[in-house]
C-alpha cells in the first residue's frame, strides 16, 4: 500500500464524493470497519472521545454498530451539541438510538471535573481530530488528550486515522498528543507513518479500506506491507501439495529455537517439516514438535552440527524439500560456516538464512552472491551490523539505507528486523507497521523465520513469504498480547495465532 499525505487523502474523498457517495456514507463505512476492528479485541466497554468534525463523526458510526453487536459504548464530545457538523448529525441520531450514551463537555474546565466520573472500560478510542488538523491541539481537545494519556494502564487505547496531537503529513508530534496501542487509519497509510517519532506514538497501525481507492499511480521507494489475501487448500490435495521444509539448527544449550521454527513453519501451512539437529538433541526436538520429521546429525566437541558426515548425511536427498531455513540454535562454530558454505554452493531451491547462519558470514555479505537458489536474508539490527561489518548504532539511525546496502551486496532478499521490519530486494522496498514491543522476546526471531520458512515451502516467492511472513508475525504478537492477562509475551504465544 502506498503513503499517502493529507492532500491525497483530501482529494480521494472529494472524488468519491463527487461520483456520488455522500460524506454521511463515507463516515458509515468507516464507522463498520472501525467496529469491526475493535471487535477483534473482544471489548467489553468502549469509551469514545470524539471531535465536532468526521472524525468525531467516525465515532458516533462506529458505536452505533457496537452497542447493536453487544459492546457497551460512551461517546464523550469535546464541543458543545450545536458544533457538530451536518454529515455527523445521522450518525449521532442513529447512536442515541442505539442507547449510546452521549455526553457534551466543551468547556476546559468540564474536563478538569469530569475525571472523577470516568466510566469503568477497557478500550478507549481518540476520535477527536482526524488528518485535517495541523499544530498542538488547544482548548477542550488539549484537555481530552491529557484524559486518554491519564488512562490506567489495562486500558486499550486506540486512535482513528492518526493520534490526535500528529501531523499527518510530517509525522511531528506535538504536545500533548495520544499516546495509542492501535491506530486505525482511513483508506491508506499516511506519510506521518515512515516517522519514526511518530510510530512510537501509533503503536500498531491497521489499514481500514472504505471504498477510496488505491490512490495515485506512483512508484514510491516504500510502501506498508498489508493483509495477505487469503488462500483456500484443494479438496483433493494432501501434504505433499503444501511443500516440504529443511530446517537446519540446533545445539548444546540451544534446543527451543530450532523446535520453535518447525512449528511455526507448521502452523505457516507447509506439508512436511524435516529437521536436522545434533544426534544428541533428537529426543527432545521431536518432543518440542512431534509434527516434524527429526534427523540426527554428526557432531562438534560443543554440540553442534559437525561438517564431517553432517552434511553428507541428508545433503544428498535435497531433491526431496522445496525450501530449506539454516539458523536458528546452531552456534558460531567453524563448522556453521562450512556448512552454510556448502549450502549456497549445493541447493538450488529457496533459502533462509536466520541467526548464526548469518552471524558465521562476519562482513561476508557478498558471499551469498554466489547462492545457486534464491536467497533470504533475516537479521536483527546487530546481526546485519556483523554481516556488514558496521557500527550497530549506525545501522539503527539509518534502517533503510543499510538495508539496501545488504541487498546490494549479497543480492538476497532482506528482512531487517524490529520497529517498522523492512523487506527489501533490488527492486521493492516494503515496510512493516504492526506488531508491539512485547515481540522483543527470545524465540520471536525463530518462529518469524520458521513462518517464512514455510511459506517459501509452499511456493511463494522471497519476496511474497517475507511480506507475509512479517505481517502475520506481528498480527499474531498484537492478537497474543490482547489475550495477555500481564501485558508480556513469550514466543510461544504467536503459534496458535499465526
Amino acid at each position: 500500500m502506498k503513503f499517502v499525505s493529507v492532500e491525497t487523502m483530501r482529494e480521494m474523498d472529494r472524488a468519491a464524493i463527487e461520483a456520488g457517495t455522500p460524506g454521511s456514507v463515507l463516515m458509515d463505512r468507516a464507522g463498520r470497519a472501525i467496529a469491526s476492528a475493535l471487535l477483534e479485541a473482544s471489548p467489553r466497554s468502549i469509551l469514545f472521545f470524539a471531535g465536532r468534525g468526521n472524525n468525531g463523526g467516525d465515532a458516533f458510526a462506529a458505536a452505533n454498530y457496537l452497542q447493536r453487536a453487544g459492546v457497551r459504548c460512551e461517546i464523550w464530545v469535546a464541543c458543545a451539541p450545536d458544533q457538530l457538523t451536518d454529515d455527523v448529525l445521522p450518525h449521532r441520531d442513529l447512536a442515541q438510538e442505539a442507547g449510546v450514551p452521549i455526553r457534551f463537555f466543551h468547556r476546559e474546565h468540564d474536563w478538569k471535573t469530569n475525571e472523577i466520573g470516568l466510566p469503568l472500560i477497557d478500550t478507549a478510542v481518540d476520535c477527536l481530530l482526524g488528518t485535517g488538523s495541523g499544530g498542538a491541539p488547544r482548548g477542550t481537545i488539549t484537555c481530552a488528550v491529557e484524559c486518554i494519556n491519564a488512562l490506567p494502564p489495562n486500558v486499550r487505547v486506540v486512535a482513528v486515522d492518526v493520534p490526535t496531537g500528529m501531523d499527518a503529513s510530517s509525522g511531528t508530534v506535538h504536545a500533548p498528543c495520544v499516546r495509542a496501542d492501535q491506530t486505525l487509519t482511513i483508506g491508506l497509510p499516511k506519510n506521518a507513518f515512515l516517522n519514526e517519532d511518530a510510530r512510537a506514538m501509533t503503536g500498531s497501525i491497521e489499514v481500514l479500506d472504505i471504498g477510496l481507492g488505491r490512490g495515485p499511480d506512483n512508484n514510491p521507494e516504500l510502501q506498508m506491507i498489508g493483509a495477505p489475501l487469503p488462500r483456500t487448500r484443494r479438496r483433493n490435495s494432501h501434504k505433499g501439495t503444501y511443500g516440504h521444509l529443511l530446517c537446519i539448527g540446533g545445539a548444546a544449550g540451544y534446543t527451543g529455537a530450532i523446535g520453535l521454527a518447525a512449528r511455526a513453519a507448521l502452523r505457516a501451512g507447509a506439508g512436511l517439516v524435516t529437521v536436522v539437529t545434533p544426534q544428541h538433541l533428537v529426543p527432545v526436538v521431536a518432543a518440542t514438535c512431534p509434527e516434524a520429521m527429526v534427523r540426527g546429525a554428526a557432531e562438534t566437541a560443543t554440540g553442534s552440527i559437525s561438517i564431517d558426515g553432517g552434511w553428507d548425511a541428508f545433503g544428498r536427498n535435497l531433491g526431496d524439500f522445496d525450501a530449506l531455513l539454516m539458523g536458528p540454535g546452531m552456534t558460531r562454530h567453524e563448522d556453521t560456516l562450512q556448512l552454510a558454505r556448502r549450502v549456497l554452493r549445493d541447493v538450488e531451491m529457496p533459502m533462509l538464512f536466520d541467526a548464526d547462519a548469518l552471524n558465521v558470514f562476519h562482513g561476508r555479505a557478498h558471499w551469498f552472491v554466489k547462492a545457486r537458489g534464491p536467497v533470504v536474508l533475516t537479521p536483527h539490527p546487530g546481526e546485519l551490523a556483523r554481516l556488514l561489518a558496521e557500527d550497530i548504532r549506525d545501522i539503527q539511525a539509518n534502517r533503510y539505507k543499510f538495508g539496501r546496502m545488504a541487498v546490494e551486496q549479497s543480492g538476497a532478499t532482506v528482512v531487517l528486523k524490529g520497529s517498522g521490519t523492512l523487506v527489501l530486494n533490488k527492486r521493492e522496498g516494503w515496510i512493516n507497521l504492526n506488531g508491539n514491543p512485547h515481540l522483543a522476546t527470545a524465540g520471536s526471531g525463530d518462529v518469524l523465520a520458521g513462518l517464512l520458512g514455510g511459506l517459501l515451502a509452499q511456493g511463494l516467492s522471497a519476496l511474497e513469504a517475507s511480506r507475509e511472513a512479517v505481517y502475520r508475525h506481528g498480527r499474531a504478537g498484537d492478537r497474543a498480547l490482547v489475550r495477555s492477562a500481564n501485558h508480556s509475551l513469550v514466543a510461544s504465544d504467536l503459534l496458535n495465532l499465526i
